[in-house]
């Protein structure tokens, strides 16, 4: 299906790569789409850089889907949905996210006014036939906060928000649930890193550019 041209496109045109911007110059056409605005942050897996977004299709319909950006090949490419009961998912009635799992992808979906929490994860990278249904968690009693799905750790246990702020790790198989003892104020996120070394008598080149 190919989308309407008129959607707003991501446009990523500079890169940061050996302590220096610098200008794609041939880097491949983005698909034609908006990055969703629940989660505009990227996830990075694999090489490459992930967001959820969608489009619409000739015959005016939402098409959702995960944008992708290689930087080792410097191209875009799509990865498919799980087909999923909720037809909302374009519009303000549920919120979705992308999340690391592992060396795959997971994604979020919480339905409004039904605080359900849906998590999908992708058994095998890229292959969107994998995307398989994990856990589906609704909250029933009397609080004011929902428990939100925040990401996954390195050894599979689910991070939850269980109010604003406060963090807990779930095993998905036990139930159980640890008091990760973070509180964040605010807008706050979880997102996987990368061990680095920065040379503190080394001049560094962060800050230089090339291209224009």
């Amino acid at each position: 299906m190919r989308m309407q041209p008129n959607m707003e496109s991501l446009d990523m045109r500079r890169r940061f790569t050996h302590g220096e911007w610098r200008t794609l110059t041939t880097v491949a056409m983005a698909p034609i789409g908006a990055v969703h605005g629940c989660d505009p942050l990227a996830t990075f897996v694999n090489g490459a850089l992930h967001w959820f977004a969608f489009g619409k299709t000739n015959n005016n319909k939402f098409l959702c889907f995960v944008m992708v950006f290689d930087l080792r090949e410097e191209v875009f490419h799509e990865i498919g949905l799980p087909k999923v009961s909720d037809n909302n998912i374009d519009g303000n009635r549920v919120c979705v996210f992308i999340s690391a799992y592992q060396n795959s992808l997971a994604m979020f979906y919480e339905g409004f006014p039904n605080p359900t929490l849906n998590i999908w994860v992708m058994k095998n990278y890229a292959d969107a036939s994998s995307w398989t249904k994990l856990v589906i968690s609704a909250y029933q009693g009397p609080i004011d906060y929902n428990p939100r799905v925040r990401g996954f750790r390195k050894n599979g246990e689910v991070i939850l928000e269980i109010n604003v702020g406060q963090f807990v790790s779930q095993d998905l198989n036990t139930k159980e649930r640890k008091d990760l003892g973070i509180n964040g104020d605010g807008y706050t996120f979880v997102g996987s890193y990368v061990k680095s070394l920065v040379l503190l008598d080394k001049p560094s080149r962060a800050i230089s550019y090339k291209g224009k």
